[in-house]
């Protein structure tokens, strides 16, 4: 499939240059009746040889799969680093004094000079270059009879996508006939995060291998007292990549002259993962039906989907923030832009870009009336690494840039790039969306009661300062690490801590440039009340498991106090949104002073198995409301059901090219058995990603495949797995083995 992919983006790439060139021999009379032959002496380009291997290799491009295609190499370099090339003549060309030749680089549909998508060097012989690096140049290295061998320089900031050659050959006493050959292979120059006049310049060693070289890596789900990471296969080097990202770029509507800026680049990227707006990617579903397409928990990589996205011709069925996120990842790393993703614990939606997150009771406080702003579970973006040319100085660095598509920004589906540091500091004049990545790390979240003595008809009666931004995580620069021992934690990066005084400031300084936000954080705290509440918090619960929660309230004050409280949990999707009601308790009792007592509600396994949706996650929250005094107290916690893990079994090493036992198994937890089974197993330099069906798993019993895959590369390689049935979907794993080369 990918083989195809290639073929048409070369053939289309062949197509736009024969239209740009019209003839592959120029001829400049209006009389072209004589043959070019007839001109005596006129030099010709026998062949060219752009040493793909070698011009990849010093470009940190080697592992790029369309530099090793036997059908047809192309040449992958990046900005900022010499190109290598062998030009062969039909005569040994004297240019100080009989032949002319010169090179063309184009790039878009119609390249010109003035704005920098055409350049057009003459080769004198010259064997220097210009010390101005800012300019394309060429030198001769070396002439060997009819070969010349010749390296160009390539600016670091010249547009990131595929280029044309074209080298004209002519004698200098007649320049206006001349012989031009175009050389078959495509060339793509990628930004260049090693060259440190490029805006994606990272200076750390480590850090460029793990954000431009890795093409595996983490992405953490869950609740962020207890989440684990999904390992994901990035592939950006997989031959079906480049081709699909020079797609995207054709279809986001950035203009050839704009594709150097790293900025707008990441931008349209963000806009372009997601099918929203344009021919993007893929379509995001989050109601759990997918009927139509494949659920995002089968995924376990990109490269599935950018194939499948360029061979249908239309956006992929369905994805999720963390597919999102990773195919996002691919892009950029392919392109050579640094990225990681980054996953926040309790994720604030700001719809109004108030910075706060607004829960509203009825006037009893008995009821919710509408919680239509959402903290998600989790939410995953990337970051980007790049300079900001745009923005004050010290705003350069990790900027997040996210394709989910949650609000608007300038009428379409993009987010970013919002600088950390404009984030940390509430600088939400800048571009581009900090304030809604403010809202995400940093809102807190306000319940509201209803009341008529009040001028906007509701009291504040609870604000949370620390339930948004638990935690954002990131894989850690290295290799893959077991469990959680590469999970890396940045909330210093995106804000300070919560309860200091510069992280109250922060707010304060970002709300007052938002009308909603003056509103929310300006309104009077109502005083401390006298009975005091507490909610038991859950980390997990195994599935099959029953599970209980408990209310605590305890009279401070002095006199009696008669109180009603509810419990209630549901099923939840990971954005806050309630899936089912599964089950509820209230009741009234009264407390006097100095008294405590308790409120439980038991769930069991079978009144909330049938209400999960993927993910298992749960909520439980309590109402609790004080007929003395007025006072409302409201809490709700979110947990997860947990599943189990894929085991997979491997030898400790295999050999390249030589088959490989996968053994995957884990134990039904339910009492009912899985129909409808498929696993998913992927690898970059292993196996590209597989799906299989399977036969049913009966309730309480095993499940067990196995199957052989054929190691293509040598080093440390992981393996992912990711099996799905009706009843349980997104069971996990993965494991690492060493690959020897043959």
């Amino acid at each position: 499939m990918s083989e195809i992919l290639f073929d048409n983006l070369r053939a289309e790439n062949n197509r736009r240059r024969a239209a740009d060139n019209r003839e592959i021999i120029f001829m400049e009379e209006e009389d072209a009746s004589n043959d070019i032959d007839a001109v005596e002496g006129l030099p010709k380009v026998i062949s060219v040889d752009l040493q793909a291997r070698s011009n990849a290799l010093k470009c940190n491009c080697e592992r790029f799969e369309l530099v090793e295609r036997k059908d047809g190499r192309s040449v992958i370099i990046r900005r900022g680093a010499t190109l290598t090339l062998d030009v062969t003549l039909n005569t040994s060309p004297d240019l100080k004094t009989d032949h002319k030749l010169g090179l063309i680089f184009s790039f878009g549909q119609n390249p010109n000079v003035p704005n920098g998508t055409q350049v057009k060097l003459d080769v004198t012989g010259e064997q220097t270059f210009n010390p101005d690096t800012s300019l394309w140049d060429v030198r001769l290295v070396t002439q060997t009879g009819d070969t010349l061998t010749l390296e160009v320089h390539v600016p670091a900031h010249v547009m990131v996508g595929i280029w044309s050659l074209s080298i004209e050959a002519s004698l200098q006493s007649n320049p206006k006939d001349k012989h031009v050959y175009q050389p078959e292979e495509t060339m793509y120059i990628l930004f260049n995060p090693w060259n440190k006049d490029d805006d994606v310049y990272m200076p750390d060693d480590e850090e460029r291998n793990e954000y431009v070289l890795n093409d595996i890596g983490k992405i953490w789900r869950g609740n962020w007292r207890k989440n684990k990471a999904r390992d994901w296969n990035y592939g950006q080097f997989d031959d079906a990549v480049l081709p699909a990202c020079m797609y995207l770029m054709e279809n986001a509507g950035l203009r050839p002259e704009n594709r150097g800026d790293v900025v707008l680049v990441s931008r349209a990227i963000s806009k372009m993962v997601n099918a929203n707006d344009e021919s993007g990617v893929v379509y995001g579903r989050w109601d759990g039906d997918y009927k139509d397409g494949k659920g995002p928990s089968h995924w376990t990589g990109s490269i599935a989907i950018l194939e499948q996205y360029m061979t249908r011709g239309r956006p992929v069925k369905y994805g999720q923030c963390w597919v999102f996120s990773g195919v996002v990842n691919t892009v950029c790393r392919a392109l050579g832009i640094p990225c990681r993703p980054v996953t926040n614990m309790r994720s604030a939606h700001d719809t109004d870009m108030s910075l706060t997150i607004d829960k509203f009771l009825n006037e009893k406080g008995t009821h919710i009336l509408d919680i239509s702003e959402k903290v998600w579970n989790f939410h995953v973006w990337n970051d980007v690494w790049m300079a900001r040319h745009d923005l004050p100085e010290g705003n350069g660095g990790w900027q997040a840039i996210d394709a989910t598509p949650q609000e608007r920004s300038n009428g379409i589906f993009q987010c970013g790039p919002a600088s950390q540091t404009a984030i940390k500091f509430g600088r939400t004049e800048l571009n581009y969306d900090v304030n809604f990545l403010v809202g995400e790390v940093n809102a807190d979240v306000i319940t509201w009661q209803q009341d008529p003595k009040e001028k906007l008809g509701f009291r504040k009666i609870r604000e949370n300062v620390d339930d948004v931004g638990r935690e954002l995580i990131t894989k850690a620069p290295g290799g893959m690490a077991f469990g959680d021992q590469d999970k890396q934690i940045i909330n210093d990066l995106y804000k300070a801590p919560e309860g200091t005084e510069a992280n109250k400031q922060m707010l304060k300084t970002a709300a007052s440039k938002s009308r909603t936000g003056r509103v929310a954080f300006d309104f009077p705290d109502q005083p401390v009340e006298d009975v005091e509440f507490t909610l038991e918090d859950i980390e997990e619960v195994p599935i099959g498991d029953d599970f209980s929660v408990t209310a605590t309230a305890k009279n401070m004050s002095d006199s009696t106090r008669t109180i009603w409280m509810k419990i209630c949990s549901s099923s939840e999707y990971y954005t806050g949104v309630r899936a089912e009601r599964i089950k509820w308790v209230a009741n009234n009792i009264t407390l006097k002073a100095g008294e405590e007592e308790q409120f439980t509600l038991h769930v069991s396994y079978a009144e909330y198995f049938d209400k999960l949706v993927e993910y298992g996650m749960m909520m439980v929250f309590s109402v609790c409301h004080v007929e003395e005094t007025k006072q409302v107290w409201f809490k709700d916690d979110a947990f997860q059901v947990k599943k189990p893990m894929v085991d997979i079994e491997l030898p400790s090493t295999a050999a390249a090219g030589k088959s490989m036992l996968v053994s995957l198994s884990f134990t039904n937890p339910i009492d009912r058995p899985l129909t409808r089974c498929s696993v998913t197993v992927d690898g970059p330099g292993l196996t590209r990603p597989k799906t299989v069906q399977l036969k049913d798993v009966a309730a309480k019993g095993e499940m067990r495949y196995e199957m052989k895959v054929y190691p293509k590369r040598g080093g440390r390689r992981t393996i992912i797995a990711a099996f799905n049935s009706r009843e349980l979907v997104d069971l996990t794993g993965s494991q690492n083995v060493d690959v020897i080369e043959a």
